[in-house]
């Protein structure tokens, strides 16, 4: 009995053991560990991205992703002075009415008594327009202050809060001062001041096109920070927030704007482009058929500028147009005849049509058949031939017309003619250089150092000329302004007591081109006499010009060096010299030449040498002028001053636009010490 109860009480002793092991063993495989909370850590989850954080780590290891916080909460607390209405209920209700009230009391009472908020009142608010304002039914403090603003505004006076303390100042007058800075697209964001400027997170990338239009109708100044994807209105308060409304519509997902290509056409005209292009992509699928509007590929025919703009929503689409056009802008392989226009780039058309005319018409002989006639005659001829050179040529394969009213070369001539013609005229239509021409005219008189001559001043190393460029065999020389020491001794040239400086012009001249300027007077002469038994005798008066006449003609070559055609003239009236019909004696020196610089170097043309005597007698009156005797009652003195003209010419090649400021600048830093008497 006892034994059948212990194995009994032994049974269920091990039966309850493998139960118990049994539930042991499924707790541990079920066993569940909750997350742990998304405050604790260093990283903050956003509530807004926890949904995407769970599937980002569903794809990778928690030690291989690291989430990055989010910059959102850095804006979160921006608040602009719109803000300022926010502060006052706008469920609670009162009454105001102020009629013909000062402004500052109508502040006082508004501000102080009503809203019961801390502010502080600017200078000059005492002398603006009284304040007039019945409200029949209750409103809001939220609604007064911003009816308060309202009338503030239309006297110029602007409200600012800083910390809880509110600034009511008179606005700048000045339209380009910014007086506050808002942020937001909404209008409400636009702070409440005449002037503002408004930072505009955008959406989507603008492109140019969008920002002139934005410009151009709103009236607003725009700037444009890609990197941050922001946008800078600067203006009136009206004219921002109408380009906010704008914005709505610019600021919006285009595909057609996401690729946008100009291209340019040489042998095809736009309409002829587009209808094949059209028809080409629309069998390849990339358009749609029927010439409805797609929103995949767009055309727009530029047809005054030759080219096409293109607008496409995918990067491979302006590659396949790329593609097609290098296929379809090619001349025709026959020999049948169109017409092509060219438009110049830099070049004027008639500089190139007379270039490119004897090359086509094979005239150039025309020219050199009129050498043996007179100066005046050659010189008309080859002009008048050169302009119906440059206007107009032909041969048996091409005709060629220069269009000066559009400055364009029209071509008549095959497709393949025209395409061997074009590389030349492409390497012909370059930028032009400039040239400043500094020049100094000096009359130096030979006395003292100068006594042999400025040559020789110059040799014996006073002023530390040297000849180059084969100056030496033309008579001149060249002064280098390549160290300071030579510029300083060029000064002391022409301050010295000795040197009369009669002119230095400064000219800036285009390449080839030729630059003239004179100062002087017109002296009246008498003319022609005509005698007529009638009216008697006639005499015409004419005009005879008497000063300094510089002309000079530069040329650049292709290493940078200046050749120079100069032609220069000084003339002037002889007091108490001989005459002819009461006719002025003029005294004249000129030196024609041309000479060869580099940039920067001084070009030195001198020896044209005058000389004047006098001869004077002073002494006892009528005593001195006895025969043999008057010399001892009076002397006799006979003086006697050479002169020597000198030109300097200094050549400066202008090869870019910011060599051009900086010369501007040194023009206007001289100017500035220029005293008028």
């Amino acid at each position: 009995m006892n034994g059948t109860t212990m194995n009994k009480q032994f049974t269920l002793s091990l039966l309850s053991c493998f139960i118990l092991a049994g539930c042991a063993t499924q707790s541990a495989t079920q066993n569940y560990k909750l997350n742990d909370s998304y405050l604790r850590g260093d990283v903050i989850v956003q509530p807004e991205q926890q949904q995407s954080s769970a599937e980002q780590t569903s794809v990778g290891s928690s030690e291989s992703f690291i989430r990055v916080p989010s910059l959102v909460s850095a804006t979160q607390g921006f608040t602009s002075d719109s803000a300022i209405a926010d502060r006052f209920s706008k469920t609670e209700t009162l009454t105001i009415a102020a009629d013909n009230m000062p402004i500052v009391d109508y502040l006082h009472y508004s501000f102080g008594e009503l809203l019961k908020t801390n502010y502080i009142l600017g200078e000059g608010l005492a002398n603006l327009a009284p304040v007039t304002l019945n409200v029949q039914q209750k409103i809001s403090p939220q609604k007064l202050f911003s009816l308060t603003e309202q009338l503030l505004l239309e006297r110029g006076v602007g409200v600012k809060r800083q910390n809880d303390m509110l600034y009511i100042s008179m606005l700048p007058k000045s339209g380009s001062d910014i007086t506050s800075v808002g942020y937001g697209r909404a209008a409400d964001t636009v702070p409440n001041a005449l002037n503002v400027r408004q930072i505009v997170p955008l959406r989507f990338i603008m492109n140019t096109s969008a920002l002139e239009t934005l410009r151009a109708i709103a009236n607003v100044q725009t700037g444009f920070d890609n990197a941050q994807g922001l946008l800078f209105l600067t203006g009136e308060r009206q004219q921002v927030v109408r380009a906010l409304e704008l914005l709505e519509l610019l600021d919006s997902p285009n595909s057609r704007s996401r690729n946008v290509g100009f291209l340019k056409l040489t042998y095809l005209s736009s309409e002829q482009f587009v209808s094949s292009i059209t028809e080409l992509l629309t069998n390849e699928g990339i358009m749609s058929p029927g010439g409805g509007r797609d929103n995949r590929v767009s055309f727009v025919p530029v047809s005054q500028l030759g080219a096409v703009a293109v607008f496409a929503s995918e990067a491979e689409f302006i590659t396949r147009i790329q593609y097609w056009a290098k296929q379809l802008d090619r001349p025709s392989s026959g020999t049948e005849q169109q017409y092509f226009i060219y438009a110049p780039r830099y070049a004027r058309a008639s500089d190139l049509g007379q270039s490119v005319s004897a090359l086509i018409s094979g005239r150039a002989a025309a020219q050199r058949s009129v050498a043996q006639s007179s100066s005046e005659q050659r010189s008309a001829q080859i002009e008048n031939r050169a302009a119906q050179l440059a206007t107009s040529a032909e041969n048996e394969t091409m005709r060629m017309v220069v269009d000066e009213r559009s400055n364009t070369l029209i071509f008549y001539a095959s497709g393949t003619d025209y395409q061997a013609m074009l590389p030349l005229i492409q390497r012909l239509d370059v930028m032009p250089k400039q040239v400043m021409l500094e020049l100094t005219i000096a009359e130096v008189t030979l006395t003292d150092e100068f006594r042999f001559g400025v040559d020789a001043a110059f040799s014996s190393g006073r002023f530390n000329i040297s000849n180059s460029f084969g100056a030496a065999d033309i008579g001149g020389s060249v002064l280098r302004w390549a160290s300071g020491m030579n510029t300083v001794n060029a000064q002391a040239f022409e301050t010295n007591r000795l040197v009369n400086v009669l002119s230095k012009p400064t000219l800036l001249v285009r390449d080839g081109v030729n630059a003239n300027i004179n100062v002087g007077t017109q002296i009246p002469v008498v003319g022609k006499t005509t005698t007529d038994p009638v009216n008697g005798t006639t005499r015409s008066v004419e005009y005879r010009f008497a000063g300094i006449d510089v002309s000079v003609t530069p040329t650049i070559n292709a290493q940078g060096v200046v050749i120079m055609s100069i032609t220069q003239s000084n003339s002037n009236e002889v007091p108490g010299g001989s005459s002819v019909e009461g006719n002025p004696q003029v005294f004249e020196r000129s030196i024609q030449t041309e000479v060869v610089a580099e940039s920067g170097q001084t070009i030195v043309l001198g020896g044209l040498i005058s000389e004047n005597r006098t001869s004077n007698s002073d002494g006892l009156p009528g005593l001195h002028r006895i025969p043999f005797l008057g010399a001892l009652f009076g002397t006799k003195a006979r003086e006697s001053t050479k002169t020597e003209l000198v030109i300097m010419v200094t050549p400066r090649v202008i090869n870019r636009s910011d060599e051009w400021d900086d010369i501007k600048r040194q023009l206007t830093g001289a100017l500035e010490f220029l005293v008028l008497e």
